[in-house]
C-alpha cells in the first residue's frame, strides 16, 4: 500500500488543469485547479505582482515590493455539512473553514482551506484510501447550490 509520503510525492507531479487571474491583472492574484485522484483542489496565490507593468514611479514600485508579502493557500471542493462536524474535521487536518458561498442552506456547508500542500495531501490521502469515511462517516446531506 502506498504511504502518505509516497502519495504526496506522486501528487506533487500532477499538472494543473487550468489557471486564471483573479481580479485586476496587475493584482498578482490567481487560482489554479488540480485534480488529485479525483479530488478537485485549488491553489490560491495572492500578491505575486509584476511591478514592472505598473504605471507608477520606480520609487513607488520599490516601496510596494518591500511591503508586499505574496502568499498561497490550498482549498478543496469537498464540502463538510454542519459547523460542529466541520470544526472537528478542520482541527484534525490543521485546516481552516470557509463557508460555501453558493450553498442553498446558509451556515451548513464548509470548504477546508490548508496553508501547505502537505496538509492538503493528508486530507486527500485519507479520502483516497477510505480512512476519511471510516473516521468521519458520510455526509448527512447532499450539497445543493442556490442556482
Amino acid at each position: 500500500m502506498e504511504t502518505l509520503e509516497q502519495f504526496t510525492e506522486r501528487m506533487s507531479h500532477v499538472e494543473k488543469t487550468w489557471e486564471r487571474v483573479i481580479g485586476r491583472s496587475t493584482s498578482g492574484n490567481s487560482r489554479a485547479e488540480f485534480v488529485f485522484e479525483g479530488q478537485y483542489c485549488y491553489l490560491e496565490s495572492m500578491g505575486y505582482v509584476s511591478y514592472g507593468k505598473l504605471p507608477i514611479p520606480n520609487v513607488a514600485k520599490a516601496l510596494l515590493m518591500t511591503l508586499n508579502k505574496p502568499s498561497d493557500y490550498w482549498w478543496t471542493d469537498y464540502m463538510v455539512f454542519g459547523k460542529v462536524r466541520a470544526d472537528k474535521i478542520a482541527n484534525h487536518y490543521h485546516a481552516t473553514l470557509w463557508e460555501a458561498p453558493y450553498a442553498k442552506v446558509e451556515n451548513k456547508w464548509f470548504h477546508l482551506c490548508f496553508d501547505t500542500f502537505e496538509e492538503l495531501m493528508r486530507f486527500v490521502y485519507d479520502r483516497h484510501i477510505g480512512m476519511f469515511e471510516v473516521t468521519w462517516g458520510k455526509e448527512k446531506a447532499v450539497y445543493e447550490n442556490c442556482f
